[in-house]
């Protein structure tokens, strides 16, 4: 993937971006007809509002960032839930408050986060409508 560094607003820095590679499905009219833009320095201070690069929702960039499987600058928070999508117990990269990528089957999911009487937490993560 070629990179770009570009202005982001929000940030007020010089920020990394990417466009994923174009499908090699033959153009089928599910798929979109391009790459998709990644912002490769997406962060917690990114996880609300809109981006100013791609004019998205803020957690689209960060979807967008754990599925191309590029490195972030620092690791995705890491939790343990049962999958919507594969039924399957792994790990989902905490993307926002509400939403989580499953290392697994790499759908996504949202996620909430119950408080336990010991201030510890349990992930319970549903199916979400793909961004």
């Amino acid at each position: 993937m070629k990179t770009r560094s570009v202005y982001c607003s929000h940030c007020d820095k010089q920020v990394d971006v990417g466009v994923t590679p174009m499908a090699l499905s033959g153009g089928q009219a599910t798929l979109p007809d391009g790459g998709e833009l990644i912002c490769l320095d997406f962060g917690a201070g990114c996880r609300n509002g809109k981006c100013p690069i791609s004019g998205l929702p803020a957690v689209v960039m960060g979807f967008r960032l754990a599925r191309s499987g590029e490195e972030k600058h620092g690791a995705w928070p890491l939790v343990s839930a049962v999958c919507e999508a594969c039924g399957e117990r792994s790990d989902m990269e905490v993307l926002d408050e509400t939403h989580a990528f499953c290392t697994h089957c790499r759908s996504t999911n949202t996620l909430v986060l119950l408080r336990m009487d010991d201030d510890s937490y349990v992930a319970v993560a549903g199916r979400a409508e793909p961004m």
